[in-house]
């Protein structure tokens, strides 16, 4: 009986399971094709209305797995609805980004769908996406003022499931074999970015209210995607970047990218017959990222790292606009295509996926780089075999070009070796060694450059040289909102040798054309495009060597040695917003220099020249020429006269260099010249065309610096100057000896009215008359007067034959003076001249030339004696003799020297002296030229042609 009702009470409770099951079952059914229903029915529907009818899902099917409850959807496609996409595209209004994505199927596990009631909080354990491609774009409008403003605002992917959702989470995220294309799109090819074929593993993702503005990259708290294919990272309209693998693992905090190759876009440039003028060629063998971290704050995404290095980087760079510029007017256009890429900064690349790059240290080891610039049919190649860099915390945001001095960098350093450049298009060919920069301890070093022209039978200017090394210390640089500044402590240079070597294919050049001109503001131009101040505390060359060769015509050879020199500079400071530079103390050291002059028609040799601590001592220098005086004339194409120049020592001292810099005036304290000798020869033989000659003290007021010297002092003069006439066998030689000179206010710096330069000489005469002399220089041009008074103790006139003799074959017999003494007060037109000539004793003799030997002529020569006053006074024996005094106003000759004019004043004055008076010298001066054309006349036509052709071979 009991046993009944047991297997009575056990078939209730089977049937009641069977039944209940039966129920369950079919209500799980009835639940689950309801929610599959409505599912695909409200998710469609919800979709469009959470994006405002922008974005239309469809798939192919959904179904929920009938035990699990879990939903699986297939053939999803979310892409923008066609009708609304070209109403917002018409009124530029589309979204910031808009996608347009297909995914093969969807699957979430973990939740029971099916029976739950509340969906405000999902945590599913995983969610599978399978071959999911995503298309990102990015528009582009032409007016981006308006865009900005019409814009309609990205929704976040909260917003989109707020109104049915409050929180979803997964554990485990993944998608396999994802493509990813993120598109910007610009006036001309787009630029994209892509991932293909990839698999992505997210870890912990959670989506509430505070995901989008703060929480984790991509909503994970770990993720990572790895890719074993060859990918295409980026595409633009000049480059594709493209890549063989990439692992990223944020969990291990390590970014690895294999093979990287950076291709430019030639196929795209010869369908467009576009070709922009910069581009890269580049192969890099792996770049990884370690201690990486990504966050999200404020709704933007942020990427952290430790260390980021690229192993092996080849890169090939090509400047093709100088290419351009030589190609018919039809290329301009594509000229003017330029990359969109080229304008954009590093920020504006990265911007679409991340708001900021902040990386602890930045490496790049063993780089080879290779730059190719085309200038018309030539192409200059520079190449450095091994480059390393270290950058230390790297930081890309929308402000760190400007937060940063260097950059996006607080400091670096590079290295490079084997460093080359071929220069075709200049006939150079460059080397360097090695060259390092480190901006943590403010050093740059260069170590033995070296620069050679390619042919040297080019007949072309070219520079060669070497130097062993340029090394900088204490380098700073410091941006600023409206100044920057450049700060270095000591530049030094050792060892520059430096040959410049100039062809000309004239003898005679114009003014200033021998040699390109300096011109301070071409510097202000270059240092401003960096930098505002320049500050530099030393600069140091130590051992240079600086040679010039000049060749004309490629027979006149010239140069000029300065070798070695030591030479300091202190205190720089160049100011290019002002325009204005300064320097507190220069030093410098030579010896042994060599500069041609005149185009190789003299040299100036210099011993020693040293300048240190505002003092400037040169030694041993020596003007010379390398033709010999009777020669020199008949070489130079001017037929200048002679000179030759030696001083044994100049010394400045008290040189205020900072005072020049500052306000561009030249004070010296004191000037002292030893031991000069200055020779002149003319050679009237040849005929010289006539020019006009300006006054000495012209040169000191036009001088082109400004300039005060305290005091200056000549001693031991000399002067000999020799002239042969053009029927002349021997030139006369007058000299000076044994003078010496003190200038005061030497300057030509106006500072009042009637201002004068005072130079009080002394000396001898032939050696043997003493004399003294005060001359006074205009300062100011508008004052054109000097004033110049002289007087010299005894002499023995026939001291003076050996410059009368060869000059107007007479001769002083006999006579000597005592007390002569002039005044002059002239100008450069003319001037008026007072003369004290007292003598004893004169007497004469007149020569002529017969058979080639010269005789006295007794007849002329008596003659003469008698026209002469053998003294002056005329009767000295008697105490109330008068002395004769002249004065006299004589007007200037221009087409000679200032020295010539002295002689034009005083000519005539001491011919007066001794009894022939102005009036009978221009009555003589009248016979001699009336007699002279009345010989000319019976000459004939020969002599007359015979000189034309001689005038016109001088010419």
């Amino acid at each position: 009986m009991k046993g009944r009702k047991i297997e009575r009470l056990i078939k209730s409770i089977v049937s009641s399971v069977i039944l209940l099951s039966a129920v369950l079952f079919v209500l799980n059914m009835v639940l689950t094709n309801r929610l599959e229903r409505f599912l695909k029915k409200e998710l469609v529907e919800r979709t469009s209305k959470a994006t405002d009818g922008f974005y239309k899902l469809s798939f192919n099917d959904l179904s929920i797995s009938f035990f699990k409850g879990e939903l699986k959807i297939s053939g999803v496609s979310f892409t923008p609805d066609p009708a609304t996409f070209h109403l917002w595209e018409s009124k530029d209004s589309l979204p910031d980004i808009y996608i347009n994505a297909k995914v093969g199927t969807i699957g979430f596990r973990g939740v029971n769908l099916t029976w739950r009631w509340n969906f405000k909080r999902l945590h599913f354990q995983s969610f599978e996406i399978k071959s999911p491609e995503i298309h990102l774009f990015s528009p582009f409008y032409a007016n981006h003022t308006a865009a900005e403003i019409k814009h309609s605002k990205s929704k976040t992917l909260y917003e989109i499931i707020s109104p049915y959702i409050n929180v979803l989470s997964v554990r485990t995220l993944n998608l396999e074999n994802a493509s990813i294309f993120y598109t910007v799109q610009n006036s001309s090819t787009p630029i994209i970015y892509a991932l293909n074929n990839v698999s992505f593993h997210g870890y912990g993702f959670w989506l509430d209210s505070l995901s989008s503005t703060n929480g984790k990259l991509l909503y994970c708290d770990n993720f990572d995607f790895k890719t074993n294919r060859p990918q295409t990272l980026l595409t633009n309209n000049d480059f594709l970047l493209q890549t063989d693998s990439i692992a990223l693992d944020t969990q291990d905090s390590i970014i690895y990218i294999k093979d990287i190759r950076i291709l430019p876009q030639e196929k795209l440039w010869n369908e467009r017959k576009q070709k922009p003028d910069n581009f890269l060629l580049a192969n890099i063998h792996d770049i990884e990222a370690k201690g990486v971290f990504f966050k999200r704050k404020h709704a933007l995404n942020y990427l952290e790292a430790h260390s980021f290095n690229i192993s092996n980087p080849d890169i090939e760079a090509f400047n093709l606009v100088n290419e351009k510029s030589g190609s018919n007017k039809d290329s301009t256009d594509i000229a003017k295509t330029d990359s969109i890429v080229q304008a954009l900064s590093l920020y504006d690349i990265i911007s679409p996926v991340l708001h900021s790059v902040s990386i602890h240290q930045v490496s790049v080891n063993d780089a080879h780089l290779n730059y190719s610039q085309s200038k018309h049919q030539f192409k200059d190649i520079y190449q450095v075999d091994n480059f390393s860099f270290r950058g230390n915390e790297f930081l890309i945001d929308s402000l760190s070009f400007e937060k940063y001095d260097l950059g996006y960098f607080r400091s670096f350093s590079f290295n490079a070796s084997g460093i080359n450049g071929m220069m075709p298009a200049h006939n150079y060919h460059f080397q360097i060694e090695n060259m390092m920069l480190n901006t943590e301890t403010k050093h740059f070093q260069i170590n033995k450059v070296k620069l050679n022209p390619i042919s040297t039978n080019t007949h072309k200017d070219y520079i060669s040289g070497q130097i062993d090394s340029v090394g900088l210390n204490g380098l700073f640089y410091k941006k600023g909102t409206n100044l920057s500044i450049l700060n270095m402590g000591k530049l030094t240079i050792v060892r520059p040798q430096l040959t410049f070597k100039w062809y000309q294919k004239k003898k005679i050049l114009p003014p200033q054309s021998s040699k390109a001109q300096f011109n301070i503001k071409n510097i202000y131009k270059q240092l401003g495009s960096f930098t505002n101040q320049v500050v530099l505390d030393k600069i140091k060359i130590t051992e240079g060597r600086f040679e010039y060769i000049n060749i004309v015509n490629d027979s006149t050879k010239t140069d000029e040695i300065i070798s070695p020199f030591d030479l300091e500079l202190t205190g720089v400071y160049i100011d290019n917003i002002k325009q204005k530079y300064n320097l507190k103390d220069i030093y410098f050291q030579t010896k042994d220099i060599k500069i041609p002059l005149d185009n190789g028609f003299y040299f100036l040799n210099i011993g020693t020249l040293k300048l240190k601590q505002s003092q400037l001592i040169l030694d041993s220098l020596h003007l010379v020429s390398p033709y010999p005086k009777m020669e020199f004339a008949y070489k130079q194409p001017q037929h200048k006269d002679w000179f030759d120049v030696k001083i044994g020592n100049i010394s400045l001292t008290d040189i205020d260099i900072p005072h020049y810099f500052t306000h561009n005036q030249l004070k010296i304290g004191n000037l002292k010249i030893k031991d000069v000798l200055l020779q002149n020869f003319k050679n009237k033989k040849i005929y010289v065309e006539p020019h006009i000659v300006p006054m000495v003290y012209s040169f000191i007021q036009k001088a082109p610096v400004l300039f005060t010297i305290g005091n200056a002092d000549i001693k031991n003069f000399s002067v000999i100057y020799e002239e042969l006439e053009k029927k002349g066998t021997l030139p006369g030689k007058i000299y000076f000896t044994d003078m010496n000179g003190h200038f005061a206010g030497l300057t030509n710096i106006i500072s009042s009215n009637n201002q004068y330069i005072r130079l009080d000489a002394n000396g001898k005469l032939m050696g043997q008359g003493y004399f003294a002399a005060t001359w006074k220089l205009p300062v100011d041009s508008l004052n054109d007067r000097f004033l110049l008074h002289a007087q010299m103790d005894s002499l023995n006139l026939t001291a003076l034959n050996e410059i009368i003799t060869p000059l107007v074959s007479a001769e002083i017999k006999s006579g000597w003076t005592n007390g002569f003494s002039f005044n002059m007060d002239a100008s450069s037109k003319g001037g008026e001249i007072e003369l004290q000539f007292p003598y004893r004793n004169l007497k004469v003799s007149l020569q002529k030339e017969k058979n080639g030997e010269i005789h006295s002529n007794a007849f002329l020569s008596g003659l003469a004696n008698l026209l002469l006053r053998d003294n002056n006074p005329s009767h000295p024996e008697k105490a109330d003799s008068k002395l004769r005094y002249i004065n006299m106003y004589i007007e200037r000759d221009p087409y000679h020297s200032t020295f010539n004019y002295l002689w034009q004043l005083l000519r005539p004055a001491v011919a007066a002296s001794v009894g022939v008076s102005k009036t009978e010298q221009d009555v003589a001066k009248g016979i001699s030229s009336f007699f002279g054309k009345v010989k000319r006349f019976f000459e004939g036509e020969k002599k007359k042609f015979e000189e034309h052709e001689e005038k016109r071979e001088h010419k």
